[in-house]
């Protein structure tokens, strides 16, 4: 997906792709950008275990 973002930016998207190599990198940044009331659908195989991400949101929102 790193390669596919780098492509993206250079094919003229550059600002609206970002790449993250982690979860809880990806977690802070979707904190950042949602507010109260906002839904965050999180999409991807099992085999991502994307449910990491939904679980990184959730411990971050009781931390704050």
């Amino acid at each position: 997906m790193a390669a596919l973002a780098a492509e993206l930016e250079a094919g003229g998207f550059a600002g609206s792709v970002t790449h993250f190599e982690d979860v809880p990198d990806l977690a802070a940044a979707l904190a950042d950008h949602a507010g109260a009331g906002d839904a965050v659908l999180v999409k991807g195989s099992r085999g991502m275990r994307m449910e990491r991400v939904w679980q990184a949101l959730a411990t971050r929102e009781r931390r704050e």
